[in-house]
């Protein structure tokens, strides 16, 4: 509880110092690093920091990040069989009422149903509590749970 408690705060840091000059972070074993000029690149993050030095950080290392107005957290990837097939880096669609809504942009037939966004991306939608997963979207949750997060989703394939 206390480890989670300190996480938010850093994260509640990490949003003033971003309302003040638009810092971006990447979390990596518990440890934050800010930067003014992050980029995310094929495999790995590039930070430049106020000290002037640059790190390189392989995002296999990265457990969350924010850069470009864009936060990614790594979660279990929920297979629709319940089994989990791997942990990766979710992007961070939605927040509402202590539920995340995240995408998973390389679906295949294991994980289900994907819905097209408004940039043609097919991806796999999960809602978790608390780092846990909470509903897998598909069918038929689609319809209460995008407009519970605000978000119109293009289209829908209930498998690949």
């Amino acid at each position: 509880m206390k480890k989670v408690i300190f996480i938010l705060s850093l994260i509640s840091c990490a949003f003033f110092a971003k309302a003040s000059g638009e810092w971006d972070y990447a979390v990596v074993d518990g440890k934050f690093y800010f930067s003014q000029d992050a980029k995310v690149l094929n495999n790995k993050i590039k930070m430049k920091t106020e000290e002037g030095l640059t790190l390189v950080i392989p995002l296999s290392e990265v457990d969350e990040y924010h850069v470009d107005g864009k936060s990614f957290q790594r979660l279990p990837v929920v297979c629709k069989n319940g089994k989990v097939k791997c942990h990766a880096l979710l992007q961070l669609v939605g927040h509402k009422n202590g539920l995340s809504l995240y995408r998973y942009n390389r679906p295949d037939d294991d994980l289900g149903c994907c819905f097209e966004d408004a940039e043609g991306k097919m991806s796999v939608y999960f809602v978790y509590k608390k780092g846990e997963l909470n509903t897998r979207v598909d069918e038929k949750t689609a319809w209460t749970v995008f407009p519970f997060f605000g978000i119109k989703p293009v289209s829908s394939r209930a498998e690949l």
